[in-house]
């Protein structure tokens, strides 16, 4: 679902899925809003193995790994502020020949794999989203979570998690736009709808 997302109301929340099943490849998307500089969008600990997506700084996503041949980390570096409370998109992708991230429409950071050495991630905790690991965690908004084309349930986890909120505010300034024909943007649970009352028109987006 295009809306599933969870909000982290605090850097020491987080949500907790079985391990990621990623040993050979890994393909790992989502959406992301925040006003913060920095926090753990998620992570997964092996024993020494690991892989974790973070945002460094206002205008640095990180994704850092470690297959057993010592952590490689590759940085997509934005030209503005990715801390500006609008949606960006994160892809990430790693398999035995290289790894690579993605960060909006911002040029693709690849890595090439080492010709020799480990190649499985050995992972062994629950992947925690938002954080974990006792650091800084994500404040803000994660949706559309899809793990080795799994989309992750954030919606219905973040139910069942005390101390969270399901779906995310500030829909509108997003999408309103989406709106037509002077349609009125409404905030909703799942995302937004379009009040087309004092409008000629109907439909989902007030154009029909």
């Amino acid at each position: 679902n295009y809306w599933n997302a969870a909000s982290f109301p605090n850097p020491s929340s987080y949500l907790h899925f079985s391990t990621f099943q990623g040993e050979t490849s890994a393909d790992i998307s989502f959406y992301f809003k925040t006003l913060t500089p920095w926090g753990v969008f998620l992570e997964n600990m092996g024993k020494e193995d690991f892989i974790k997506l973070e945002l460094k700084s206002a205008t640095e996503v990180s994704f850092s790994f470690d297959v057993g041949n010592g952590p490689v980390e590759i940085v997509v570096r934005s030209p503005t502020p990715l801390n500006d409370d609008q949606w960006h998109r994160v892809t990430a992708e790693r398999n035995v020949k290289q790894a690579s991230l993605q960060v909006d429409r911002l040029p693709q950071q690849i890595r090439k794999a080492p010709t020799e050495g480990h190649t499985r991630l050995e992972l062994y905790s629950q992947l925690f989203v938002g954080g974990a690991g006792g650091q800084q965690g994500f404040l803000g908004c994660i949706r559309s979570l899809r793990m080795n084309g799994v989309t992750l349930d954030l919606e219905e986890r973040a139910k069942v998690t005390s101390g969270f909120i399901s779906g995310c505010s500030g829909h509108c300034t997003s999408y309103g736009t989406n709106c037509e024909n002077g349609g009125k943007c409404l905030e909703r649970y799942h995302g937004y709808s379009c009040d087309c009352s004092n409008t000629a028109y109907d439909g989902t987006f007030c154009n029909k």
